[in-house]
C-alpha cells in the first residue's frame, strides 16, 4: 500500500481561498492540511465579513467530489461522483426563540448576537467551523493517484453558501478547494479483496472486479487507539505559517 511520507508538504500546508464579492461579502475558506487520510475527519473553516447592511447568512453545503479519468484501448472515460455531503442549515432563532436577525436580539460585549459550538455571528464577522467525516472504505472512495497515462484520481471540496439579501433574494457563493486523499497506516479502513475471484480479467478492462465479492477486510486495525489523537499524529508537523492560496 502506497502512502505519503511524513515529510510530505501536503501534510503540513494549509490550503485556502480568499476573495471578495464586491458590495456583498469578504470571505476566507480553508482546511488546515491539503492531504487528508481516508477514514479520518477534515476540518473546515469559513470566515466571512458582510459588506452589505442587512445581509443574512443562509444554509451552507459542502460536498466532497471525486474526479476520475481512465484510458483504455477503446478510448478515455471521465467520471465524477459525490463522496459525502455536509449540510449546515440556516440559523434563524437563538435558544430563547428570538429572531437573531431582528433588532430584538441581545448582543454581547464582543458584538456577538449568536454563538454555538461551530457558528459565531456578529455584525462585522461570521465564523463557521465544521468537520467532514470521510468514510473508512476504499469501496466508497479512492485515494489520489496518477498511474502513467492510464488512470488519474483527484478530489475537491465544493462549497455553496447561501446569502440572504435585504430584499429576501438569495444569492449563492460558490468556491472549490483541491485536496488530496491518501491511505494512512494510522487509520483503519475497509477494503474488498479478490482472493477468491477466479479470473479478474474475465470482464472488460474498466470493470471493478471487487463488485463480485461482498467480503470486506479491515486493514491497519489498531487496538486501544484514541480516535481524537489520529489527527495530531497525522499532522504533527503542521505549521500555520505555510499557506497555499488558491486563486
Amino acid at each position: 500500500v502506497r502512502t505519503l511520507s511524513p515529510d510530505n508538504p501536503e501534510l503540513s500546508e494549509t490550503i485556502a481561498v480568499d476573495n471578495t464579492w464586491p458590495d456583498k461579502i469578504d470571505y476566507s475558506i480553508s482546511v488546515p492540511t491539503k492531504a487528508i487520510a481516508i477514514g479520518s475527519t477534515c476540518q473546515v473553516f469559513l470566515d466571512m465579513t458582510p459588506l452589505c447592511k442587512g445581509l443574512r447568512l443562509g444554509s451552507i453545503k459542502i460536498k466532497l467530489i471525486e474526479y476520475g479519468s481512465f484510458s483504455t484501448a477503446t478510448g478515455q472515460h471521465n467520471d465524477e461522483r459525490t463522496l459525502t455531503t455536509k449540510h449546515i442549515p440556516k440559523i434563524t432563532h437563538n435558544s430563547e426563540g428570538v429572531d437573531i436577525w431582528s433588532d430584538d436580539v441581545p448582543i454581547d460585549e464582543d458584538g456577538v448576537f449568536y454563538r454555538s459550538h461551530n457558528i459565531v455571528l456578529s455584525n462585522d464577522k461570521w465564523d463557521v467551523k465544521t468537520t467532514i467525516q470521510l468514510p473508512p472504505s476504499l469501496e466508497k472512495m479512492t485515494q489520489d493517484l496518477d498511474i502513467s497515462n492510464v488512470c488519474k484520481i483527484r478530489h475537491k471540496l465544493k462549497f455553496s453558501v447561501g446569502l440572504i439579501n435585504p430584499d429576501g433574494h438569495v444569492s449563492e457563493l460558490r468556491e472549490t478547494l483541491p485536496i488530496t486523499l491518501f491511505i494512512s497506516p494510522f487509520v483503519p479502513i475497509k477494503v474488498k479483496t479478490i482472493d477468491n475471484y477466479s479470473d479478474p480479467f474475465q470482464h472488460s478492462t474498466i470493470d471493478d472486479v471487487t463488485i463480485h465479492t461482498k467480503d470486506e477486510n479491515i486493514i491497519f486495525k489498531h487496538d486501544n487507539v484514541d480516535p481524537n489523537g489520529v489527527y495530531q499524529v497525522l499532522h504533527s508537523n503542521e505549521s500555520n505559517d505555510n499557506i497555499d492560496s488558491v486563486p
